[in-house]
């Protein structure tokens, strides 16, 4: 098992990526002590040409062959444990599954993400988001879709489906469109107890306009997936 954590950033000098990354190596130091360290591997990504993640992704899949790969943020904070317990389900309970998400908390502790689905009008459900944390969702879960942050990809997936679909770079529906797309191939999807700190969109809208890419990202995943908001199915739309 080789493993490739790759924490991305557009200011390595930014006082947030240098907390971000302080965390994280103390996160990769104690799964190291736990499993083989030779077996983990930090890549720090700087994106000098503001590309987004979902490009970088693709970049790194294209050119690591030989790794499943954990993507961090600059804007997400991990405790020392995060990676071990991570690797926990994945590595020691051999948990069957193709791409696995952390649980997220906005900066107040309050839930952010545990997995999601994509509703018949393209509007994405995340159960419990914004609701106090009491231990609701201690157990991995099955799930529609993963937050592409802190996210990990075994290596087989992309070798099968292939990376991001270019038309949703840089932002917004990515997640949703490669996790629909490694499900409809046989990969479970699952989201895992877990948790780090996401300061949601922190950097990505400092560089981009959220709001028309998403607009823009919808509208694609709805005509990609042949959807309306007249469809008539039942939730999550890939069950």
């Amino acid at each position: 098992m080789k493993l490739l954590v790759v924490i991305t950033t557009i200011n390595p000098k930014q006082k947030m990526y240098k907390q971000s990354l302080k965390k994280l190596k103390s996160s990769i130091t104690k799964a190291q002590q736990m499993y083989d360290k030779d077996e983990i591997k930090l890549l720090e990504y700087v994106d000098k040409k503001k590309n987004g993640i979902a490009r970088i992704q693709n970049e790194i899949w294209s050119t690591c062959k030989l790794y499943d790969t954990i993507f961090i943020h600059d804007d997400m904070l991990v405790d020392k444990s995060w990676l071990s317990e991570y690797l926990y389900w994945i590595w020691i309970r051999k948990l069957e599954g193709g791409i696995f998400g952390t649980k997220l908390h906005f900066p107040n502790g309050l839930i952010q993400h545990f997995g999601g689905e994509i509703k018949y009008d393209g509007d994405a459900f995340h159960p419990d988001r914004g609701v106090i944390d009491v231990g609701q969702h201690s157990k991995p879960k099955e799930v529609g879709f993963v937050s592409y942050a802190g996210h990990y990809v075994k290596r087989e997936v992309i070798d099968k489906i292939g990376g991001i679909d270019k038309k949703f770079i840089p932002y917004g529906y990515e997640d949703a469109d490669h996790c629909m797309r490694a499900k409809r191939a046989g990969f479970k999807i699952w989201c895992l107890p877990t948790s780090a700190i996401h300061y949601e969109s922190f950097t990505v809208s400092k560089v981009f306009d959220l709001k028309k890419l998403l607009d823009r990202n919808r509208e694609y995943f709805m005509k990609k997936h042949k959807l309306t908001k007249y469809t008539k199915m039942k939730l999550p739309i890939w069950i």
